[in-house]
Parts: C-alpha cells; sequence; structure tokens
C-alpha cells in the first residue's frame, strides 16, 4: 500500500509542478477568467480562475463542457473552500505558504478527501504525511477510526486502508482486550470487513508461501550437506568409501526418508482434518445464520476458505 499521497503524472500544458515555485508575478497572472464552478453533489460552492485550476490540478478532465466540477456529494463544503481559497491566497501573497492544518482529525481528512477528488495532492502532502505517521505509529483509537470512516467516500480511502490494515493485525493476534468486539464492529463496517478479509487472505498466503520456502532450504541443506559428506569421505578413501562411513551417510539418508515421512503423513492428517472441517461446516451453514454456532476451528476453516470474516456464531 502506498504510504504517501500518489501523485499523477502531469499530462496537459497548463500544468506547473507547484504554483508556489512561481515569481508573484506569475501567480498573480493565474488570477483570471474566465472561472470554473465546483460543486458539492447538486450544491454549488464557489468558483475559481480556470487557469488557475488547470496550472494546480495534474487531471484537466475534471472540468466538463460547463465550465463545473462536480464533485461527489458529501465531499464537503468547508473543504472545497478551504483549498479553493488557499490556491486564490497563493495568487496574491508575496511570499507563499502552506495550508494550514485544521488541528481536527475531522476537519483536516475532509481537507484531504477533496484535494484527492481535485487532484491537488502536492497542496496538501504536509498535512497528510502528519495524519499517516500518527495513525500509522500511534495505538489505534476508536474515535479515530470512527471518523476515518464516518469521511471516506469509499473503502480505496487510504486511511480506511491503513487503520483496516492495523485492525486486521490485532484480530489476528487475538491478545488484545476486546477483540469480540472489535469482530462484531468490523463486520458491521462494509468498508473495514472487506479491508481485513483482504489483508488476512494476503498475511496467510504469504506465510504459506514462506513456509513452503523455509521447507526447500531445508532440504536443499540436507542434501548439500549429505553431498559434502560424500566428497570428503571419497577424498579421505581414494575414491573408496570405508566402512563406517558409508553407515554415516546411509544411517543419514535413512533419517531424511523418516523426515520426509513424517512430513508426508503431517500433511496428510492436515487434510485430513480440513476436510472434515469442510464437511461439518458445511452442514452447519445449511441451519442458517440463526440457528448454525460454529466451533472456532471451522470459524477459522470458513475465513481461511471463503477469504472473509465468519458471520456465524462461535462457541466458546
Amino acid at each position: 500500500m502506498s504510504r504517501h499521497p500518489q501523485l499523477l503524472q502531469p499530462n496537459h500544458e497548463q500544468h506547473v509542478l507547484e504554483i508556489r515555485q512561481l515569481s508573484l508575478r506569475d501567480r498573480q497572472s493565474l488570477n483570471t477568467d474566465p472561472a470554473v464552478k465546483l460543486f458539492d453533489g447538486g450544491e454549488y460552492i464557489m468558483h475559481l480562475p480556470r487557469k488557475l485550476f488547470l496550472a494546480a490540478t495534474t487531471n484537466p478532465l475534471l472540468i466538463d463542457d460547463r465550465s463545473e466540477i462536480l464533485l461527489p456529494p458529501n465531499t464537503g463544503r468547508e473543504a472545497i473552500l478551504s483549498i479553493g481559497f488557499h490556491l486564490l491566497a497563493l495568487t496574491t501573497s508575496p511570499r507563499p505558504f502552506k495550508l494550514r492544518s485544521k488541528n481536527n482529525l475531522e476537519e483536516d481528512l475532509r481537507i484531504l478527501e477533496a484535494a484527492r477528488l481535485l487532484h491537488l495532492e502536492p497542496y496538501v502532502a504536509h498535512i497528510h504525511n502528519w495524519y499517516w505517521w500518527k495513525l500509522r505509529n500511534r495505538p489505534i483509537d476508536a474515535a479515530d477510526v470512527h471518523i476515518v470512516l464516518k469521511v471516506a467516500l469509499n473503502s480505496q480511502d487510504p486511511f480506511v486502508r491503513l487503520v483496516g490494515e492495523k485492525i486486521a493485525a490485532i484480530i489476528r493476534d487475538g491478545t488484545a482486550d476486546g477483540v469480540e468486539k472489535l469482530n462484531e464492529y468490523v463486520a458491521g463496517q462494509p468498508y473495514l470487513n472487506s479491508i481485513v478479509a483482504r489483508e488476512d487472505k494476503r498475511y496467510y498466503a504469504t506465510m504459506e508461501n514462506q513456509a513452503h520456502k523455509a521447507k526447500r532450504i531445508a532440504r536443499q541443506g540436507a542434501r548439500t550437506e549429505s553431498k559434502v559428506q560424500l566428497d570428503q569421505a571419497l577424498v579421505e578413501d581414494d575414491g573408496h568409501l570405508s566402512g563406517p562411513v558409508e553407515r554415516r551417510l546411509r544411517d543419514a539418508s535413512a533419517e531424511q526418508i523418516k523426515s520426509a515421512q513424517k512430513d508426508s503423513a503431517r500433511w496428510e492428517e492436515r487434510r485430513k482434518e480440513e476436510a472434515e472441517l469442510g464437511r461439518s461446516l458445511q452442514k452447519k451453514m445449511r441451519l442458517g445464520k440463526k440457528v448454525a454456532v460454529l466451533t472456532r476451528a471451522e470459524a477459522r476453516h470458513y475465513e481461511r476458505t471463503k477469504g472473509k470474516r465468519c458471520p456465524y456464531k462461535i462457541s466458546g
């Protein structure tokens, strides 16, 4: 997942890398007619000089044939005004400056959302980076999670992904207080639920790949060790194996065979257990969510095979 705002490549000639790098005269020249109108859903919010907006945004296609920019409903009037007035202020201020944070999580997240929709991420990158650091590195806070979900317009919001990944890790660990309540909360939040399920699927796939890799390395190490012993024995005995060396190699080979047989037996037993869990799970699922009560093993099997949180009651 991206750690910072993903900036689009400039794709039109009016765009400049950063308005604040222009001279005052050049910035003043951007504040001219005609204008484009910004809407929050169907509500008119403000207008900006077309030349100014095109210089700042990386996506000129936001402007329709009526010189209007239609943002999704609930983007936030104050957030749009904050960004718009900041751009206007840059055209008159002798010294360019950064957009000030509101020092309020909800207000600032709305500003970040509006900036992403308008493709003006460079002008709010400092605010994004601060909240990203805070939510990533500090203990997760229920109030912060609630605000992130309240502001987000969809599950692709980077802060929703961030808190979703942290919550998925907490649930997988299972040692924190209130994990059951956290599971219930996630199940009732569609954005979080999809992210947690996706993150769990990715995590378990990674762990499985690492386990397979470790086994391959172990097998390669065993083969290499046997070859070294054989080469050393041939050198010491002028190309012929002595009785003790031959016995040691034979014993080592037998030990490897036993180890492989044990691994095979364990995997076969695991396969049978998974098959049995699958059968018992199917029987209970037919009873319906209101009646069925799963064991923890059945619930984990459901999540592994379905790739999403278990919606059934869990015993114990």
